[in-house]
């Protein structure tokens, strides 16, 4: 079944720390913006969940740790653990994790390399780079590294090797036209970084794991570069599951360190939506609701980082909201009696109307205001509740549990 459009965040590293909830911002946030997508459809929506297994830093911990004598084991484990974590804590249902290192996205990098090579997007050549001198670990030779991000050592050489790279042109059209519900201002700045960008990127490392380059390179020991292995599993995942627009959440520091390489690697029809970095107080706990899906709203293409007092802010607001579903929900619960009131259909659905509309358009600021709004004019009428004595219908009470769930993660 095809899925016209689908929000996902981009791949969360599968480090050790699987219990720290704002790691998993961008994917409850994007439960939330697919429940609004699909709010017609009786079907349960896939949950899909991106795993970064390789690179540097487990690669780094894999070497330093000795209860796993094969890598997948501690990465399985530990995606193992993120998923009960999800399951156990968050109550997150039918999630369908995707790992860069699972076999069948191994065979859809192996096409999607042989194509890019016939098309001359990706080229083998010589060139100059710099080499750690105790590892071998290259660098590009244009970029200032004062020490190896391998093993910390602060010696290179010169060196001409083989070297897979990919060529960028039209660099700021890579990302010009793939950002949505941002502000004027962070956009200018990710063009600004994508106009500095090189005429080549060296897409090939020396790693002990990852997807081999031997047979294309014909010099052992190469990998394709992580960042654009992870660059490619979203197109990987929606070429699957038949998704004809993906939209990835994530935070600007990633757009702008690797969504050129999935814009000119990819022929898929993506996009990203830009959240802004949120400073929590230290007071507040993590096991909140209000971490679940409400604050990374708030989130969403601001150009300003959120302070802790506006954090603050946004919390005392959805407490009150809170307060205001609890009781519509009483009401879903009550056959009749004293929650029982006359309800506005008509008003009802155009609201619901307007909310999905202005979200559907990337403006979910709008849609949330008309959201709230809608609740609060609800909320209003239950308080007047002697003055109404019609029951609620169990088609109206279905549509209206269906919008108090709508900007919920477990809808």
């Amino acid at each position: 079944m095809s899925v016209e459009r689908k929000f996902i965040s981009v791949p969360m590293q599968n480090t050790e720390k699987h219990e720290k909830i704002t790691s998993y911002f961008p994917f409850l946030l994007s439960i939330i913006l697919n429940n609004l997508e699909t709010f017609t459809s009786t079907e349960e929506n896939k949950n899909h969940l991106l795993i970064n297994n390789i690179g540097l830093k487990i690669d780094r911990e894999f070497k330093n740790q000795t209860t796993f004598s094969n890598r997948k084991d501690l990465t399985d484990s530990r995606l193992k653990k993120r998923l009960d974590f999800l399951r156990d804590k968050l109550q997150i249902s039918n999630i369908t994790p995707y790992q860069d290192d699972d076999p069948q996205f191994y065979d859809f990098i192996a096409s999607k390399i042989s194509s890019l090579l016939s098309q001359n997007i990706i080229e083998a050549e010589k060139m100059e780079v710099r080499v750690c001198t105790l590892c071998g670990h290259q660098i590009e030779r244009d970029i200032d590294l004062q020490e190896c991000n391998n093993c910390s050592n602060n010696e290179f050489k010169k060196a001409e090797e083989t070297v897979l790279v990919l060529n960028l042109s039209n660099k700021v059209g890579l990302i010009e036209d793939k950002l949505v519900g941002y502000q004027k201002k962070k956009v200018n700045t990710i063009l600004s970084k994508y106009k500095a960008l090189p005429d080549k990127l060296i897409v090939s490392r020396k790693r002990d794991y990852g997807f081999t380059l031997d047979d294309i390179l014909n010099v052992n020991g190469r990998v394709l570069d992580p960042k654009l292995t992870m660059a490619l599993l979203p197109e990987f995942v929606a070429k699957t599951e038949g998704i004809q627009e993906l939209v990835q959440i994530t935070a600007q520091r990633h757009v702008l360190k690797g969504a050129h390489f999935s814009s000119a690697a990819s022929d898929y029809n993506d996009k990203y939506l830009l959240l802004a970095y949120a400073d929590f107080p230290k007071d507040m706990s993590l096991e909140e609701d209000f971490l679940k899906g409400y604050v990374q709203l708030y989130q969403i293409g601001k150009d300003l980082d959120l302070k802790e007092n506006t954090v603050t802010q946004v919390k005392k607001e959805f407490q009150k909201l809170s307060n205001q579903l609890t009781i519509l929900t009483s009401i879903i619960s009550s056959d009749e009696g004293e929650y029982t009131f006359e309800l506005d259909k008509a008003e009802l659905e155009k609201n619901i109307t307007s909310i999905l509309q202005e979200a559907k358009a990337f403006n979910f600021e709008k849609s949330l205001l008309q959201y709230r709004n809608t609740i609060k004019s609800l909320c209003k009428q239950v308080i007047k509740k002697e003055e109404y004595q019609t029951t609620l219908s169990p088609e109206v009470k279905e549509r209206l549990k269906n919008l108090i769930n709508l900007y919920h993660v477990n809808r």
